[in-house]
Protein backbone atom coordinates (compact mmCIF):
# COMPACT_ATOMS: atom_id res chain seq x y z
CA UNK A 1 0.00 0.00 0.00
CA UNK A 2 1.31 3.07 -1.23
CA UNK A 3 0.95 6.92 0.67
CA UNK A 4 -2.44 7.51 -0.95
CA UNK A 5 -4.12 4.87 1.04
CA UNK A 6 -3.42 5.83 4.52
CA UNK A 7 -6.35 7.77 5.95
CA UNK A 8 -5.67 6.92 9.85
CA UNK A 9 -2.50 7.83 11.88
CA UNK A 10 -2.41 7.12 15.39
CA UNK A 11 1.08 7.51 17.60
CA UNK A 12 1.53 7.75 21.19
CA UNK A 13 5.84 8.51 20.51
CA UNK A 14 6.30 11.96 20.66
CA UNK A 15 9.26 11.53 18.42
CA UNK A 16 7.40 9.35 15.76
CA UNK A 17 4.39 11.83 15.65
CA UNK A 18 6.68 14.85 14.22
CA UNK A 19 8.44 13.00 11.61
CA UNK A 20 5.46 11.86 10.55
CA UNK A 21 2.86 14.52 10.80
CA UNK A 22 2.83 15.07 7.07
CA UNK A 23 2.29 11.46 5.69
CA UNK A 24 -1.76 11.09 5.68
CA UNK A 25 -3.46 11.93 2.71
CA UNK A 26 -5.98 14.99 2.39
CA UNK A 27 -8.79 13.75 3.96
CA UNK A 28 -6.98 11.22 6.35
CA UNK A 29 -6.69 11.95 10.07
CA UNK A 30 -4.11 11.74 12.86
CA UNK A 31 -4.99 11.00 16.13
CA UNK A 32 -2.47 11.44 19.32
CA UNK A 33 -2.86 10.71 22.83
CA UNK A 34 0.12 10.64 25.22
CA UNK A 35 1.06 11.81 28.83
CA UNK A 36 1.20 15.85 29.50
CA UNK A 37 4.48 16.68 30.98
CA UNK A 38 2.50 17.47 34.30
CA UNK A 39 3.07 14.05 34.92
CA UNK A 40 6.68 14.07 36.53
CA UNK A 41 7.94 11.20 35.21
CA UNK A 42 10.90 10.06 34.20
CA UNK A 43 11.73 7.79 31.36
CA UNK A 44 14.21 4.94 30.81
CA UNK A 45 16.39 6.79 29.61
CA UNK A 46 16.45 9.74 31.94
CA UNK A 47 14.20 12.47 30.35
CA UNK A 48 10.63 13.31 31.11
CA UNK A 49 8.14 12.10 29.46
CA UNK A 50 4.90 13.64 27.78
CA UNK A 51 3.85 16.96 25.91
CA UNK A 52 4.44 20.21 27.11
CA UNK A 53 1.46 22.17 26.89
CA UNK A 54 0.34 23.42 23.28
CA UNK A 55 3.36 21.67 21.98
CA UNK A 56 1.06 19.61 19.63
CA UNK A 57 -0.52 22.74 18.54
CA UNK A 58 1.98 24.56 17.51
CA UNK A 59 3.41 21.56 15.72
CA UNK A 60 0.39 20.78 13.48
CA UNK A 61 -1.58 24.03 13.20
CA UNK A 62 0.38 25.24 10.14
CA UNK A 63 0.22 21.83 8.56
CA UNK A 64 -3.53 19.84 9.44
CA UNK A 65 -6.62 21.22 10.91
CA UNK A 66 -7.58 20.10 14.21
CA UNK A 67 -10.55 18.85 15.10
CA UNK A 68 -10.30 18.46 18.44
CA UNK A 69 -7.60 19.22 21.39
CA UNK A 70 -7.97 18.62 25.10
CA UNK A 71 -5.34 18.61 27.90
CA UNK A 72 -7.27 16.58 30.80
CA UNK A 73 -7.35 14.29 33.92
CA UNK A 74 -8.00 11.31 32.30
CA UNK A 75 -7.89 7.37 31.86
CA UNK A 76 -5.21 6.99 29.37
CA UNK A 77 -7.22 4.66 26.24
CA UNK A 78 -4.01 2.57 25.76
CA UNK A 79 -2.85 1.79 29.29
CA UNK A 80 -4.96 0.67 33.09
CA UNK A 81 -3.15 2.30 35.64
CA UNK A 82 -6.22 2.34 36.90
CA UNK A 83 -5.27 5.91 38.22
CA UNK A 84 -6.61 9.41 36.19
CA UNK A 85 -3.09 10.75 34.95
CA UNK A 86 -2.82 14.44 32.99
CA UNK A 87 -3.12 13.39 29.07
CA UNK A 88 -2.38 15.81 26.09
CA UNK A 89 -5.21 14.37 23.23
CA UNK A 90 -5.24 16.12 19.67
CA UNK A 91 -7.34 14.86 16.36
CA UNK A 92 -6.51 16.20 13.30
CA UNK A 93 -7.42 16.27 9.75
CA UNK A 94 -5.75 16.80 6.71
CA UNK A 95 -6.81 18.79 3.99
Amino acid sequence: MGLNHRNLYGWIDAHRSKTNRGRSTPGGFLAIENYHRDINRNAWTGGKIGYPANILLETYVPLLRIVRYEEVLDFPDWSNQGEKVPLVRLLAKKG
